[in-house]
């Protein structure tokens, strides 16, 4: 499952190092993502994909991040995941995971994730009968401190989901269900964060290269028309690769426009250069005219390509 920053360190740990704090982030990103992705392939198998919408962006007041969203005939399933093992003990902001500080009340984010989005379907005059469910998504977990209906685990989800599929499987979809999907489906992944910046030493030293999407290694070969990686047999377009590395320099410099000679330095090659400038100008927009135009850092057509390459 893409998210941004899991991607911006992967890139950064594909093409130099991670910082001690930095690798930590990475882990929780992904232990977080792992959670979110095993309840999508669950909606998926089940049915469901059509209903189901995730990482939303609510933008009211600060805003605030949705892990899921299911549309029933009823009503909404606000998904909060967690993707947790061990022991969880709740106190409020003096929770403790396994032991360790947890310091976030996880019950209060799950009321406030609720309540905005519960705000912002009103201002677009929809009122919907929304209901949280939160959902540890790991097999073997002690919880404590909550009462049993303010949390599902992960044997529980699976029945939940699988009455709801064998309610809604086969049904059309409902009018009040399309007037939602048509106004939250562009708020998926619409989050206005980004990652950190790279530092002046990091912009220097990264790499370059044409990295594996499949196995991450660096040193990708190419032909006329084919770039293919010597070390696990992957193979594309050599025109989807210079797309894909536009992409990945975009997202590591996210503060800056596409410059092609800098992308030109990331890729390691300048036989590639003629294949790179087709692709900037088909798929961003210059900021300048001229051959060495430079082009705005677009993060939905980074989303785009680079989401695409989840699971090759």
């Amino acid at each position: 499952m893409y998210h941004q920053e899991a991607r911006f360190y992967q890139l950064i740990k594909q093409r130099g190092h991670l910082s001690q704090e930095d690798e930590a982030d990475y882990l929780r990103l992904l232990t977080g993502l792992e959670g979110e992705a095993r309840l999508a392939q669950v909606i998926q198998d089940l049915g469901l994909s059509t209903f189901y919408l995730t990482d939303l962006w609510i933008p009211l007041g600060k805003g605030t991040q949705i892990d899921g969203l299911l549309l029933v005939p009823q009503g909404l399933y606000l998904v909060e995941i967690k993707h947790y093992g061990g022991h969880f003990l709740y106190q409020g902001f003096a929770s403790r995971l396994n032991g360790r500080p947890y310091q976030h009340d996880l019950l209060g984010q799950v009321a406030r994730a609720q309540s905005l989005l519960q705000q912002f379907l009103r201002s677009q005059q929809l009122d919907c009968q929304l209901v949280s469910k939160l959902i540890f998504s790991q097999d073997h977990l002690q919880v404590e401190g909550l009462a049993a209906g303010q949390y599902m685990l992960w044997p529980q989800a699976l029945a939940w989901l699988q009455g709801l599929s064998d309610q809604m499987v086969g049904q059309p979809c409902s009018r009040r269900q399309q007037l939602v999907l048509d106004l939250l489906g562009p708020l998926q992944h619409a989050s206005p964060y980004r990652p950190r910046q790279l530092t002046s030493i990091e912009r220097q030293t990264l790499l370059s290269g044409i990295g594996c999407p499949r196995c991450l290694r660096l040193g990708m070969t190419y032909s006329r028309y084919k770039v293919s990686c010597p070390h696990c047999g992957f193979r594309e377009d050599k025109a989807a690769a210079c797309l894909r590395s536009a992409c990945e320099w975009a997202l590591l410099n996210h503060d800056l426009p596409l410059s092609r000679s800098a992308i030109s330095n990331y890729v390691g090659s300048k036989q590639l250069d003629r294949t790179l400038q087709r692709q900037l100008a088909k798929y961003f927009h210059p900021l300048h005219k001229g051959h060495h135009a430079c082009y705005q850092n677009d993060y939905a057509t980074v989303y785009q390509c680079l989401s695409q390459y989840d699971g090759v």
